[in-house]
């Protein structure tokens, strides 16, 4: 069976809810402060003034893109043939 490199992309789109004086300052303090981690939850550090108890909604799958695929030329790194937590990056 042959290895192959698929290039995928997960994409969750929603919205946060910021008390802001602008929309520039309402982006920048989502780009600083607001953060998703793989297997974890979303995360913002900004004061409770900016944000009500994290207000916000994202649905709980993401939409997924497949980027690219290519036959693995390369050795394997290891021999984890799942969709496991392999970091290998083309």
């Amino acid at each position: 069976m042959k290895t192959y490199i698929v290039r995928t992309q997960f994409i969750f789109e929603g919205n946060f809810f910021i008390k802001a004086a602008s929309k520039t300052e309402a982006e920048k303090a989502v780009k600083q402060d607001c953060h998703f981690l793989m297997g974890g939850n979303i995360h913002a550090t900004l004061n409770s003034d900016r944000m009500d108890s994290m207000n916000y909604e994202f649905p709980v799958h993401p939409d997924k893109k497949i980027l690219s695929a290519k036959l693995n030329q390369q050795k394997p790194a290891s021999q984890n043939t799942g969709c496991g937590l392999n970091r290998h990056r083309p």
